[in-house]
């Protein structure tokens, strides 16, 4: 049923194309028909009647008047009913052939060799217009262009023992035949063209309407995964707090392990959660810029008093910039950035070091995370910042979370207008890097 819908709104939708270019040549062509005639009165007056001449004349142009008329009604409305505007449109045409038709057959036996030379040219002149204006609808154009040019081809052929009205008349069928196939194949090419371009209006609207309940569909899921993420972390925190008052009291060797997994879960839980909070309140708008001032001496000591001693507790050194400078950002967003990269290079270098640089270039400033652990081979950086891509799901250990650190590192760098880039190599480490602009 949708598809015979489409179908009815394309060929109205034609329709109402074909009506818009005959309506646009219009004024050109009947002012041509007028032009045309009169020149061809001028140049016949004194060799034939001038009254049959000025009749002629006239006619035509109280065809071409009463056309005229009905052009500038349905000029700026001409969108209901147009089958039926087209079909008096057509009427329009064929009235101003029959015109021009009688008028040459009366014509064109009084005339001189010359004259009648002429004639046919202005006709074939009149013929190519036509074609131009009048193929994009074939009702049209065969209404008009044959009556207006055979009753001159076939007056030629009764001068029979000539044989230049023969080959003039042979050439004006030729004309009449190959104007004719032109014209259709002109209206064929149009209507395709048309169908497809009206198939990829319809298909372009089709996909912004999808594209809109998928986007629909995403901040709904971002929202739930709010909801849902905020009110299972009050649960979740109640048991880290259980847990770790658990674990203070005498028990076991059995038991002890058994509550260290039980933290342990605890706490991977509690990372994920986070995690989930962080990408849902990032896809849902959730989160704003709040852009100040920033002491970047201050910022690195605070993360070098979170990070340093889990790097010391795994055995790795983490070295620290010394960057006395201020920078206009957002504190929070930025440090959720350095936290997931930093993270990142801690757990999947086993030895070695971590560097933390900061650098200050002509049109931006660079803060980078180096590491010598696992690196990551060049098919896999592309797709690195990713949803739920993680190194470690294909080396086998699914046991890192939900693999969203760097897709929400990246997401909230394009919040603060920062690029992230990588440069990596496996098993000789990694170099992520924040560049940002200076404003």
């Amino acid at each position: 049923m949708n598809e015979v819908l489409l179908e009815k709104n394309s060929d109205h939708q034609i329709l109402l194309e074909q009506f818009s270019r005959l309506n646009a040549g219009f004024i050109i062509s009947a002012s041509a028909n007028i032009i045309v005639c009169s020149t061809l009165v001028f140049a016949f007056l004194g060799m034939v009647d001038t009254v049959l001449l000025f009749t002629w004349w006239g006619l035509l142009f109280m065809v071409i008047t009463a056309r005229t008329f009905i052009y500038y009604i349905f000029k700026d409305d001409f969108k209901k009913n147009i089958q039926f505007k087209l079909n008096l449109f057509s009427l329009g045409c064929g009235a101003a052939g029959v015109v021009w038709g009688v008028g040459v057959a009366v014509i064109f036996p009084g005339l001189t060799f010359n004259h009648q030379v002429f004639m046919m040219l202005a006709l074939m002149g009149m013929g190519a217009g036509s074609m131009s204006t009048l193929s994009v609808y074939k009702p049209a154009f065969f209404a008009y262009f044959p009556v207006l040019f055979l009753p001159a081809t076939v007056l030629l052929f009764f001068k029979m023992d000539e044989p230049i009205y023969i080959s003039i008349g042979l050439c004006s069928i030729l004309i009449v035949i190959s104007m004719s196939y032109f014209s259709v194949q002109n209206n064929r090419i149009l209507i395709q063209s048309l169908k497809l371009r009206f198939a990829n209006q319809d298909l372009i609207e089709e996909l912004k309407a999808q594209t809109l309940r998928a986007d629909q569909a995403n901040l709904a899921k971002s929202k739930f995964l709010a909801s849902a993420s905020h009110d299972l972390r009050q649960p979740l925190y109640a048991l880290t707090l259980f847990s770790s008052e658990l674990s203070e009291s005498d028990h076991d060797e059995r038991s002890k392990k058994l509550i260290g997994q039980i933290q342990r879960v605890a706490n991977s839980l509690q990372h994920q959660f986070d995690a989930l909070l962080d990408i849902s309140q990032l896809e849902s708008g959730g989160v704003k810029a709040d852009i100040r001032e920033v002491d970047l001496a201050y910022f690195f000591d605070n993360l070098e008093s979170v990070f340093s001693p889990q790097a010391k507790n795994k055995g790795l050194i983490i070295t620290w910039p010394e960057c006395k400078i201020s920078l206009i950002t957002d504190e929070i967003l930025l440090n959720q950035i350095l936290s997931n990269l930093i993270s990142n290079a801690i757990r999947y270098t086993q030895f070695g070091e971590i560097c933390i640089d900061c650098q200050i270039k002509d049109s931006h400033m660079l803060i980078s995370v180096e590491d010598t652990g696992i690196g990551i081979a060049q098919d896999e950086q592309s797709r690195i910042f990713s949803e739920c891509y993680q190194e470690n799901y294909v080396r086998g250990d699914k046991n890192e979370g939900l693999g969203l650190g760097l897709f929400i590192a990246q997401r909230t760098a394009k919040l603060l207008g920062y690029t992230l880039s990588v440069d990596s190599h496996p098993n000789k480490g990694s170099i992520f890097s924040v560049i940002i602009p200076k404003k």
